[in-house]
């Protein structure tokens, strides 16, 4: 949440602590947390490590930025017939740094956006070669910016 200083509103830092799908120090807390303009960043004892989701990170009414440092490592899995990222319409989000990885059996894609989605150094792939799919599926008046070494693949 927001820090409020005078008459004006400072975004917070967060920092995720752990890599368990929910609850409190989890990527899905600080997201749910999070208010506008907030960043999320990831506490150095994840390096290397990968936050494994039950379902759906759902980034709704906000402007968020998601931030893992160049040496960190982190990985973003989900292992169901959903996407990691369902970003609604309308909203400002920075994916930097990160690797995402979609492995369930669907025919859906890694990111549903539906914002103006900035993706900087980003690994993005689907598990299943047989997904007819593009890793990102934009929609509702989304842009995409991309920025530095983006990785979409299937494997």
């Amino acid at each position: 949440a927001n820090n409020a200083v005078g008459n004006s509103i400072v975004p917070a830092n967060h920092m995720v602590l752990n890599n368990q799908d929910s609850g409190v120090g989890s990527l899905r807390y600080f997201v749910d947390l999070a208010a506008c303009n907030d960043t999320i960043r990831f506490d150095p004892i994840l390096n290397n490590d990968t936050i494994t989701l039950l379902s759906n990170l759902a980034v709704d009414n906000k402007n968020i930025f998601i931030i893992a440092q160049n040496d960190q490592n982190i990985s973003v899995r989900i292992n169901i017939d959903e996407s990691i990222f369902d970003i609604e319409a309308q909203k400002v989000v920075l994916l930097d740094n990160l690797k995402l990885i979609a492995s369930g059996t669907f025919d859906g894609y890694v990111i549903n956006n539906k914002c103006n989605l900035t993706i900087k150094d980003l690994d993005v792939s689907t598990g299943n070669t047989q997904n007819p799919h593009a890793q990102i599926l934009n929609t509702e008046g989304g842009t995409i910016n991309f920025i530095g070494l983006n990785i979409l693949r299937k494997n």
